[in-house]
């Protein structure tokens, strides 16, 4: 059994002091320090990941996410068996976020990539802190081939209203990462979709896509059966991130993340101070939260 969490440094600081007696310094490569215990082994890298193994591994990494806030761990035992198999895997982020762009990556991963994406403890980024997220992403991106579009939110505005609607916009956004990094690639491996709409209505949706690549597998949650969805999920989430905290800065003001009373209020708080036209530039116009940030404002 084993378990990973992506710590910093003064996280690591603790946990090695919490057990004081056992570390041992390590002269392995990219290892920082070794903990043995008694059905335990906890081998801590030099970049920040932490790797519980044994009988005990899934209760000590529980204990140290709460400790530290963490999301907490998947047990490393669960992943399918092919789970490393070599393809290409899409998935978006920033659909259900009022605030920001809608991001869809493909990364190519092959059996080679295993040893690090278990180093970096790569799974679906909805179950990463964003910590996590913003600590692995630079290596994926450097190590990892993959490709990237952003809808940013006048264009997603744009599009939707000449009538796109969500699934279409996100087929299209899906099929380019997918041509273009097939094209960069240049090696044939089956194609696999983290799955929003069924095979017969995304086909439909791409039949204007010059050459769209159709994907062999549609699976819902396959960030959780395939490691290249995992990875186009943790790349992904990492570039909405920096895209939103990108417009916070434009507009000197925190645009939150997901769609909420809070996100409601800070909608309201951006047209008091932006106007209505500049919201525009950072919001899905069409969500609900529109609608309730300007009754705020009435209201008020």
């Amino acid at each position: 059994m084993q378990a990973t969490l992506t710590m910093r440094p003064e996280q690591i600081k603790a946990l090695v002091e919490h057990y004081a007696h056992t570390p041992r310094p390590s002269d392995e490569a990219n290892v920082h320090t070794r903990i043995k215990r008694p059905h335990l082994i906890v081998t801590v890298y030099t970049n920040g990941t932490v790797l519980f193994q044994g009988a005990n591994a899934m209760r000590e990494a529980a204990f140290f996410a709460d400790a530290f806030n963490l999301a907490h761990p998947a047990d490393g035992q669960a992943k399918p068996k092919n789970f490393y198999l070599r393809s290409y895997g899409s998935d978006e982020t920033g659909v259900g976020d009022y605030f920001g762009p809608l991001v869809v990556a493909c990364a190519y991963v092959t059996p080679a990539d295993e040893a690090l994406l278990e180093r970096l403890g790569v799974r679906d980024s909805k179950s990463l802190t964003d910590e996590a997220v913003k600590r692995m992403a630079p290596t994926l991106i450097k190590q990892i081939p993959y490709s990237l579009v952003v809808l940013d939110p006048a264009t997603y505005n744009t599009q939707t209203n000449r009538g796109f609607n969500a699934h279409k916009l996100k087929a299209f956004l899906h099929a380019q990462t997918h041509k273009k990094l097939r094209l960069r690639v240049k090696h044939d491996a089956p194609i696999v979709v983290d799955q929003f709409c069924d095979a017969t209505h995304y086909a439909r949706y791409v039949r204007d896509f010059k050459d769209a690549p159709i994907p062999d597998i549609f699976k819902t949650k396959a960030e959780s059966h395939y490691a290249s969805v995992a990875v186009a999920s943790v790349i992904a989430r990492y570039r909405f991130l920096s895209s939103l905290e990108a417009l916070s800065q434009t507009y000197a003001m925190t645009l939150p993340k997901g769609a909420s009373k809070a996100v409601d209020e800070a909608a309201s708080r951006f047209i008091e101070t932006h106007g209505l036209a500049a919201l525009n530039n950072v919001a899905k116009m069409h969500f609900k939260t529109t609608d309730k940030a300007k009754e705020n404002l009435l209201n008020r």
